[in-house]
């Protein structure tokens, strides 16, 4: 089973990030037999001090941060695939680190998504409503005047900022048959197939101008075919 492309919806996406108006994080292509789980992680690790070993040092564990997608298929009787899938998307978040052993350890910002869906070779599943706001506060004006009553009012503007996303996830399944029949490599024919050792040995004689009778090995024999 295999996870990736998703057609014209990709057409679509790929037109409107030319416009601003979305930012796609990562387009991954998986594969995965029946009953086997495979993963994805575009991002990075950053260290986590997790305590001492017995002679004092400290020890660091990393931990991952990024964008990630797991998913395990199983391929049904009829043809259709149960994905159960885990997917994040997390970030550095500074504002909220924490020191342990004289280290500034991150906090992470993560938005999280994990189901389990039933769908038909070729058919997509999105996942939406993960949303992420932040707001921003500024006051503007001048320092003496911005505090007289009625007056600072006047003089002073507050500026308020929201910034609001929203994470979507589009995930294509397909079934993948290499041993189907539209999936074979075409036969070659017998009447294009030519004993390599023959074609090679007139190769040589050419180059080296040497006679038919000229014996070119020490032993010969059958090595394989070029297909013309």
């Amino acid at each position: 089973s295999g996870i990736g492309g998703i057609g014209a919806i990709g057409l679509f996406l790929n037109a409107l990030e030319e416009e601003n108006m979305i930012n796609i994080l990562a387009e991954p292509n998986l594969t995965a037999v029946s009953g086997e789980q495979a993963g994805f992680l575009a991002g990075g690790e950053f260290p986590v001090p997790v305590g001492r070993d017995q002679v004092g040092n400290l020890v660091i564990e990393f931990r991952e941060f990024g964008v990630s997608l797991n998913f395990k298929p199983v391929v049904m009787s009829d043809k259709r695939i149960s994905l159960q899938m885990n997917t994040e998307v997390s970030s550095l978040d500074f504002d909220n680190a924490i020191t342990l052993a004289d280290t500034q350890v991150p906090g992470l910002s993560v938005r999280r998504a994990d189901t389990t869906v039933e769908i038909p070779s070729g058919g997509s599943l999105m996942i939406a409503g993960l949303l992420q706001s932040e707001a921003v506060e500024g006051m503007a004006g001048l320092p003496g005047i911005r505090k007289t009553p009625v007056l600072g009012d006047l003089v002073s503007s507050k500026n308020f900022q929201r910034d609001e996303t929203e994470l979507v996830v589009i995930v294509t399944s397909y079934l993948v048959e290499p041993h189907a029949d539209e999936n074979k490599a075409a036969e070659v024919p017998a009447e294009q197939q030519r004993p390599l050792a023959a074609s090679f040995a007139a190769n040589m004689r050419r180059t080296f101008g040497l006679e038919e009778d000229d014996e070119l090995f020490a032993k010969s024999g059958a090595f394989g075919y070029l297909l013309d």
